[in-house]
């Protein structure tokens, strides 16, 4: 049996990998009601399909972030100790806690390293992160219309004057050209202009 896991990242922070676990758990346990509520549907050839299949992810969500062998090392510089995963068994299941935690974290030092190489390559450019919304939440029916509004509004702020094209993505202008007033929403607009 292995010892409790202590596992910080380099601003001392512990990677919580016994809640994640839990969650996973949970994650496993709420498949039986699905399940459940699958067997009750009427009888037909996709539904024992469906079945199999949450079973199965079920099984491996179980098992998953159940084993893990790290390697222990020190930093030269101080003595703090490093973990390095070695070896594991994960389900990688969209559905997963542990396993999404892991691809978030795999992605977000991915995205770091791009950002940096792109901030290397163009001192002068300043990076804009853009989060559209929808507002308030939408029904199926009307979700086509909700998209189209906010390529349309995508579309408008990429015509401004704010953003320049620049390769393949859209970076702010020079701050001398103004990233003071806000960007109008594309939404309030009249989706007919008389101009």
């Amino acid at each position: 049996m292995g010892q409790e896991l202590r596992d910080p990242d380099t601003r001392s922070i512990l990677r919580p990998w016994q809640q994640r676990r839990l969650q996973t758990l949970g994650v496993a346990d709420a498949n039986d009601n699905v399940i459940v509520e699958f067997e009750k549907l009427p009888a037909t050839g996709w539904r024992g399909a469906v079945i199999n299949e949450l079973r199965r992810v079920k099984t491996r969500m179980l098992d998953c972030g159940s084993f893990l062998h790290f390697i222990t090392g020190y930093r030269p510089a101080s003595d703090q100790e490093l973990k390095r995963l070695t070896n594991a068994n994960f389900c990688k299941s969209r559905l997963c806690p542990m396993c999404n935690w892991r691809r978030a974290r795999k992605l977000s030092v991915q995205l770091e390293a791009v950002v940096a190489e792109y901030q290397r390559r163009n001192p002068e450019t300043a990076l804009l992160l853009l989060t559209l919304t929808g507002g308030r939440t939408v029904e199926a029916e009307g979700l086509g219309e909700r998209v189209d509004r906010l390529q349309e509004a995508f579309k408008e702020l990429a015509k401004s004057k704010i953003l320049a094209p620049q390769g393949h993505c859209l970076v702010p202008r020079p701050r001398s050209h103004g990233l003071q007033r806000p960007i109008p929403p594309a939404f309030s607009r009249p989706a007919h202009r008389t101009s």
